[in-house]
């Protein structure tokens, strides 16, 4: 039959918390097929498994290109912008952009792909979160998408990235007498 919402949401938290403390648990969720329905869930899934899955996605694109590869060829990038461009919940943004960094570090061909599918412009947006972690996630990514990426590099400019970027390196304690 057919698996509850909640046990979707169950087994993503699962696998998400197994896919950060273990890299065998990375190896093993490959080994098991399951990028497919990984990438999947981030559009049938509510957004806390969504959050989850793009942190699965996230793990297993550090762990090999093999996996970065698969994850691509699923359509992943294109879900993953969206998911860092809906209005909703910074986490799910900040999980979506940490798998963005992913897949994007070192590979021209995703950074690419990133930039087509528009998801430099909600990546600066996140510089502006109020929640850190977003903040934090959203540098990191735009970071991977410029290195070695001067395309990127004119568009984090001409979407006043550069200046978000500072501004966060601006304390947020006020000037100390």
């Amino acid at each position: 039959g057919r698996t509850s919402v909640k046990a979707q949401e169950l087994a993503a938290a699962v696998l998400s918390y197994l896919a950060t403390s273990s890299e065998e648990s990375v190896k093993a969720i490959a080994t098991a097929n399951g990028v497919r329905p990984l990438v999947q869930m981030l559009t049938s899934g509510t957004p806390p498994a969504q959050a989850h899955t793009a942190r699965v996605l996230s793990e297993m694109a550090k762990a090999s290109q093999r996996n970065q590869a698969q994850i691509r060829a699923e359509g992943a990038v294109t879900l993953l912008v969206s998911l860092v461009s809906k209005d909703g919940a910074a986490d799910n943004k900040a999980a979506g952009a940490e798998a963005l960094h992913a897949l994007c570090a070192g590979q021209p061909e995703t950074q690419k792909e990133v930039a087509s599918a528009g998801g430099i412009k909600p990546l600066v947006a996140l510089l502006g979160e109020e929640d850190d972690n977003a903040r934090r996630q959203g540098a990191g990514a735009i970071a991977a998408l410029c290195s070695g990426n001067s395309d990127n590099k004119d568009a984090i400019e001409k979407f006043k990235g550069i200046s978000k970027l500072v501004s966060l390196l601006e304390s947020s304690f006020g000037p100390q007498v």
